[in-house]
């Protein structure tokens, strides 16, 4: 531009061969189309040379729409005419997304819809979306015969490179499922919902419910059935989570179940253990928890300052309150991953002292692993709350000071064994609610080979939240998770 120039942008009804553009009587600028510059929305600027973009919101109303863009400068006008289709080349009317926002059940923020085509939701809480197999992106359609890859996908959880949710949205854990399917909290109830069968949750202290269509599922290939027929719509739904069983020579994977193909078990709803990682299943995501300052800063619990996040490698702390961070067994610096079933090089023999040493200690700076005082006083009901609850997907333990109201989260990670490292007492393939066990490392030992440590669950077997402070479960060779307390 030799000059300073204007831009104005005004609605026009669509050009046709026998019909001029006619502009309205708008201001500059459309609801639907912009101007930018950089980024910037932008009419008019001084002299030089610029690249305007034209920005335009998808056309869902069926009917095509134009608007004349006018720019003027030093006496020239340059008059542009946009026309957006309200069709596809099919003729057909473009499905506006549904515009999801989440529904809080029992702790966990549950999207309306099922997963439709990858980044995306389904048109209503009836509709299937589209299905999947487990860690694999591609979606398969709810319709219609299909060449089905009947391979599976390898993997230790769903990774995020092909996790399909749409942005801010992630792929539920059991943790989110047990939540769901906690009896005290959420009712559980068939119903038909536009015809279309499945379950409604409904939380018990606010109201709120998700509906749950039982879709069916695509079959894995087996001797009576072809890989990818579409079977049981209307009587079963299946719905994968992020974790498999991990001592499981058929890599199976955890799923939520909804219905059964047998008549007697009809109405089951429950957490399986056999999905087959060829299954397509249904998709059903939760909304990703932020994680602030505040909720990485220090906490005071009964006198004690905690920090709000477990030890990860040497040095270093875990990303987020709910991370697990790493093992480490009693004494030693060495951290151990806190993912996957086996590792190698585990060293079985216990390290010697009646202290955990200031060499080996993996605390960050300014930290130390908390001694027998400090869990005496995390533990102590009086002053201490303890809840079972879920973080962002990962059962846990909240303890909570009573005279302050603040409260830190300690992780369930289970523990690895003393024998060769195993990961053990997070995933059992009996009793799912048993998965929330919590192990954490004290400094103070008073008997050979044994220390004291932390040790939490959700003993459903009695029906009680267990926490326990002593060193008769396991020998110091075994991988526990470090929470450190402030010098």
């Amino acid at each position: 531009m030799v000059a300073a120039w204007e831009a104005t942008v005004a609605e026009a009804t669509p050009k046709t061969s026998t019909q001029a553009v006619t502009p309205t009587s708008r201001a500059s600028g459309v609801s639907w189309l912009r101007l930018l510059l950089n980024g910037e929305e932008t009419y008019s600027g001084g002299a030089g040379s610029y690249t305007l973009a034209i920005e335009l919101d998808p056309n869902y109303t069926g009917s095509d729409r134009s608007a004349t863009i006018t720019v003027t400068c030093a006496g020239t006008t340059i008059t542009v005419t946009v026309t957006q289709n309200g069709k596809t080349a099919n003729g057909e009317v473009p499905e506006e997304p549904v515009a999801v926002t989440g529904v809080l059940i029992n702790g966990v923020v549950w999207a309306e819809c099922n997963v439709d085509a990858p980044g995306t939701f389904a048109a209503t809480p009836g509709s299937t979306g589209m299905f999947y197999q487990w860690n694999r992106k591609k979606g398969w359609p709810a319709t219609g015969a299909v060449n089905w890859d009947n391979s599976n996908a390898s993997g230790d959880t769903w990774e995020a490179v092909n996790d399909p949710s749409p942005n801010g949205w992630r792929l539920p854990t059991v943790a989110d499922f047990a939540q769901l399917l906690d009896e005290e909290k959420v009712t559980q109830t068939w119903e038909a919902q536009n015809g279309v069968r499945g379950v409604k949750f409904t939380d018990k202290s606010n109201g709120n419910a998700v509906f749950f269509p039982a879709a069916g599922n695509r079959a894995a290939d087996h001797t009576d059935i072809i890989g990818g027929t579409l079977e049981l719509v209307g009587i079963r739904g299946g719905y994968w989570s992020t974790i498999p069983i991990w001592d499981n020579e058929y890599g199976e994977i955890w799923y939520l179940s909804l219905g059964s193909r047998w008549q007697y078990d009809a109405d089951r709803i429950d957490i399986a253990d056999s999905g087959e990682r060829c299954n397509g299943y249904t998709l059903r995501c939760v909304r990703v928890a932020t994680t602030s300052a505040a909720d990485t800063a220090d906490v005071v619990i009964n006198g004690v300052t905690w920090a709000a996040r477990n030890v990860d490698a040497p040095g270093t702390f875990a990303a987020t309150p709910e991370s697990a961070g790493m093992f480490y067994q009693w004494n030693r610096k060495k951290g151990w991953p806190s993912t996957g079933y086996s590792v190698t090089g585990w060293d079985d023999s216990n390290e010697p002292g009646d202290t955990w040493a200031a060499v080996n200690d993996p605390s960050p700076a300014g930290y130390r692993v908390p001694d027998s005082a400090d869990f005496a006083k995390l533990v102590d009901e009086e002053k201490v709350t303890q809840t079972r609850t879920v973080r962002n997907g990962m059962f846990g333990m909240k303890f909570t000071d009573k005279t302050s109201g603040k409260a830190i989260f300690l992780p369930a990670a289970g523990y690895r064994g003393g024998y060769d490292g195993s990961l053990s007492d997070y995933y059992d393939e009996d009793h799912y609610n048993n998965w929330s066990r919590g192990y954490y490392w004290s400094s103070f030992s008073d008997r050979p080979d044994y220390a004291w440590s932390l040790r939490f669950d959700d003993d459903s077997y009695k029906g009680n939240v267990g926490i326990d402070y002593s060193d008769d479960w396991y020998d110091r060779s075994y991988g526990y998770s470090l929470r450190p307390v402030r010098k």
